[in-house]
């Protein structure tokens, strides 16, 4: 045992470690309980999304948006839990894996949040699990996509009113070249309506990113 796991186990007598989802005391390397492990997998599913005029886009993800993994993104979304991306990400990884198996990556990015509000939560969850899968699949992050306009939070309104929420909010960055002939693996934490992916798939097709694929953590 090196030092650091040395001081790990001693603090976790003192803070003892707990499972991220069911909150359950683990061991002190540990993030997740074996109960909740058995729980949680097996779900993934995969998503078509279909952009304006375009053939559609395939999404994987991870999990269903329910019980316990509701509330471990919540804490992980709105309350700091920076640290559960690495957990939440080999989640999505396995996904990928399994449902991309044939696809290299050569560039990951997530959707983007307007500055203001990056501002005040002071992190993109998304941007989070993108740079963790980036490690996992040896592809390079790269923030491709702004967003231009400050709207109103999606999971607030009503499915109905989301669609024209999310219209022409995002932009291309192009301060950031790469080869839009390589495969993008877009990243976002949840996926609802499909709404988001989809004005986010349009902005890049509009642009000539054709070989894009899109993972979430969770779906509704």
């Amino acid at each position: 045992m090196n030092f650091i796991n040395l001081c790990k186990k001693i603090l976790s007598f003192i803070y003892p470690n707990k499972c991220i989802y069911c909150k359950n005391i683990i061991e002190y390397d540990k993030t997740i309980c074996g109960k909740c492990i058995s729980s949680i997998r097996g779900k993934s599913k995969l998503i078509k999304i279909s952009a304006e005029n375009f053939p559609h886009t395939l999404c994987v993800s991870a999990f269903k948006y329910d019980d316990y993994v509701k509330s471990a993104i919540w804490q992980f979304k709105f309350h700091g839990m920076q640290y559960y991306a690495e957990s939440f990400s080999e989640e999505m990884y396995i996904g990928v894996s399994d449902y991309f198996k044939d696809v290299n990556f050569s560039y990951i990015s997530c959707v983007p949040l307007h500055e203001s509000k990056l501002k005040k939560r002071g992190y993109n969850q998304s941007e989070l699990l993108a740079r963790f899968l980036t490690k996992k699949l040896n592809a390079n992050f790269v923030p491709i996509l702004i967003k231009n306009k400050n709207n109103l939070t999606q999971h607030e309104l009503s499915f109905s009113k989301r669609e024209e929420n999310i219209k022409g909010v995002y932009s291309i960055n192009h301060n950031i070249y790469i080869d839009k002939s390589k495969n993008l693996l877009l990243c976002d934490d949840i996926i609802t309506t499909g709404n988001t992916l989809k004005e986010c798939i349009k902005t890049l097709k509009e642009n000539g990113f054709n070989n894009i694929y899109c993972v979430t953590l969770a779906y509704v």
